[in-house]
Protein backbone atom coordinates (compact mmCIF):
# COMPACT_ATOMS: atom_id res chain seq x y z
CA UNK A 1 0.00 0.00 0.00
CA UNK A 2 1.62 3.29 -1.38
CA UNK A 3 0.90 6.37 0.32
CA UNK A 4 2.44 8.17 -2.29
CA UNK A 5 4.34 10.67 -0.42
CA UNK A 6 7.29 8.57 0.09
CA UNK A 7 9.45 6.38 -2.59
CA UNK A 8 9.96 2.86 -1.11
CA UNK A 9 13.75 3.54 -0.25
CA UNK A 10 12.76 6.29 1.49
CA UNK A 11 11.64 10.44 1.06
CA UNK A 12 14.16 12.79 -0.10
CA UNK A 13 13.60 15.75 2.01
CA UNK A 14 15.06 19.26 1.40
CA UNK A 15 15.61 21.03 4.37
CA UNK A 16 18.71 24.00 5.32
CA UNK A 17 20.71 23.24 1.97
CA UNK A 18 21.09 19.79 1.99
CA UNK A 19 19.38 16.54 1.87
CA UNK A 20 18.32 13.59 4.00
CA UNK A 21 16.84 10.40 3.61
CA UNK A 22 14.05 10.03 5.68
CA UNK A 23 13.23 6.33 6.70
CA UNK A 24 9.58 4.59 6.83
CA UNK A 25 7.61 2.18 8.77
CA UNK A 26 4.40 1.29 8.11
CA UNK A 27 2.27 -0.90 9.63
CA UNK A 28 -1.37 -1.45 8.52
CA UNK A 29 -4.58 -2.87 10.05
CA UNK A 30 -4.13 -3.14 13.92
CA UNK A 31 -7.83 -3.99 14.90
CA UNK A 32 -8.91 -3.58 18.11
CA UNK A 33 -12.72 -3.15 19.69
CA UNK A 34 -12.68 0.89 21.46
CA UNK A 35 -15.22 2.55 23.13
CA UNK A 36 -16.12 5.48 21.27
CA UNK A 37 -19.25 7.51 19.95
CA UNK A 38 -21.22 10.41 20.65
CA UNK A 39 -23.82 8.83 22.57
CA UNK A 40 -23.80 7.17 25.94
CA UNK A 41 -25.20 3.71 24.18
CA UNK A 42 -22.74 3.73 21.03
CA UNK A 43 -19.58 3.81 23.29
CA UNK A 44 -21.55 1.26 25.63
CA UNK A 45 -20.68 -1.50 22.80
CA UNK A 46 -16.96 -1.96 21.73
CA UNK A 47 -16.66 -1.23 18.25
CA UNK A 48 -14.18 -2.78 15.84
CA UNK A 49 -11.36 -0.22 14.70
CA UNK A 50 -8.13 -0.78 11.91
CA UNK A 51 -6.10 1.70 12.51
CA UNK A 52 -2.75 2.58 10.03
CA UNK A 53 0.16 4.10 10.23
CA UNK A 54 3.43 5.51 8.33
CA UNK A 55 6.52 6.92 10.43
CA UNK A 56 9.55 8.35 9.20
CA UNK A 57 12.57 8.71 11.40
CA UNK A 58 16.10 7.25 10.79
CA UNK A 59 16.40 3.58 10.80
CA UNK A 60 19.27 1.84 11.97
CA UNK A 61 20.59 -0.27 8.67
CA UNK A 62 23.87 -1.26 10.54
CA UNK A 63 22.82 -2.55 14.09
CA UNK A 64 20.94 -5.57 14.55
CA UNK A 65 19.69 -4.75 18.00
CA UNK A 66 16.08 -3.37 19.25
CA UNK A 67 17.54 -0.65 21.41
CA UNK A 68 18.94 0.96 18.31
CA UNK A 69 16.21 1.15 16.44
CA UNK A 70 12.08 2.13 16.25
CA UNK A 71 10.61 -0.45 18.31
CA UNK A 72 7.22 -0.79 16.06
CA UNK A 73 6.11 -3.70 18.49
CA UNK A 74 6.25 -1.66 21.48
CA UNK A 75 4.47 1.15 18.96
CA UNK A 76 1.46 -1.29 18.10
CA UNK A 77 0.85 -2.29 21.81
CA UNK A 78 0.84 1.11 23.21
CA UNK A 79 -1.35 2.01 20.04
CA UNK A 80 -3.78 -1.00 21.36
CA UNK A 81 -3.74 -0.20 24.82
CA UNK A 82 -5.23 3.56 24.11
CA UNK A 83 -7.81 2.28 22.04
CA UNK A 84 -9.22 -0.30 24.54
CA UNK A 85 -8.91 2.03 27.63
CA UNK A 86 -10.03 4.98 26.45
CA UNK A 87 -13.62 6.35 26.14
CA UNK A 88 -13.94 8.83 23.99
CA UNK A 89 -16.26 10.88 21.53
CA UNK A 90 -14.83 11.68 18.46
CA UNK A 91 -12.50 9.21 16.20
CA UNK A 92 -10.87 12.51 15.32
CA UNK A 93 -9.38 12.74 19.28
CA UNK A 94 -8.69 8.86 19.01
CA UNK A 95 -6.55 9.77 15.23
CA UNK A 96 -4.84 12.45 17.56
CA UNK A 97 -3.78 10.58 20.98
CA UNK A 98 -2.55 7.73 18.67
CA UNK A 99 -0.18 10.19 16.44
CA UNK A 100 1.11 11.61 19.72
CA UNK A 101 1.68 8.54 21.69
CA UNK A 102 3.51 7.79 18.58
CA UNK A 103 5.86 10.74 17.95
CA UNK A 104 7.03 9.79 22.02
CA UNK A 105 9.11 7.91 20.63
CA UNK A 106 12.66 9.77 19.83
CA UNK A 107 13.65 7.89 16.87
CA UNK A 108 10.48 8.69 15.13
CA UNK A 109 10.40 11.90 13.15
CA UNK A 110 6.40 11.95 11.48
CA UNK A 111 3.51 10.26 11.58
CA UNK A 112 0.48 9.06 9.48
CA UNK A 113 -2.60 7.83 10.82
CA UNK A 114 -5.40 6.28 9.57
CA UNK A 115 -8.11 5.00 11.83
CA UNK A 116 -11.37 4.08 10.42
CA UNK A 117 -14.30 3.26 12.56
CA UNK A 118 -15.47 -0.32 10.63
CA UNK A 119 -19.21 -0.29 11.72
CA UNK A 120 -20.22 3.56 12.36
CA UNK A 121 -23.85 4.09 13.15
CA UNK A 122 -25.82 4.69 10.15
CA UNK A 123 -26.30 1.88 8.32
CA UNK A 124 -26.29 3.67 4.98
CA UNK A 125 -22.33 4.27 4.95
CA UNK A 126 -21.22 0.45 4.18
CA UNK A 127 -17.25 0.96 4.51
CA UNK A 128 -16.75 2.50 7.20
CA UNK A 129 -15.49 6.07 8.67
CA UNK A 130 -11.98 7.26 8.33
CA UNK A 131 -9.79 10.00 9.73
CA UNK A 132 -6.12 10.41 8.17
CA UNK A 133 -3.78 12.94 9.79
CA UNK A 134 0.05 13.52 9.95
CA UNK A 135 2.01 15.25 12.53
CA UNK A 136 5.83 15.71 12.56
CA UNK A 137 7.62 16.03 15.78
CA UNK A 138 8.70 19.18 17.55
CA UNK A 139 12.56 17.52 17.73
CA UNK A 140 12.20 17.31 13.93
CA UNK A 141 11.12 21.12 12.89
CA UNK A 142 13.98 22.45 14.92
CA UNK A 143 16.89 23.62 12.71
CA UNK A 144 20.22 21.14 13.01
CA UNK A 145 22.98 23.26 15.09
Amino acid sequence: MSRGRFIDCGAVVLGGGRATIMDKIAIYQITLDASIGTTEEERAILQPISVDIELTGKINTVSDRLEDNIDYDLICRKIIHLGRTTSLNLIETLTEKIAQTVLEDSMVESVWVRVKKCRPPLSEIQGGFVVEIFRTSLKSAAPAT
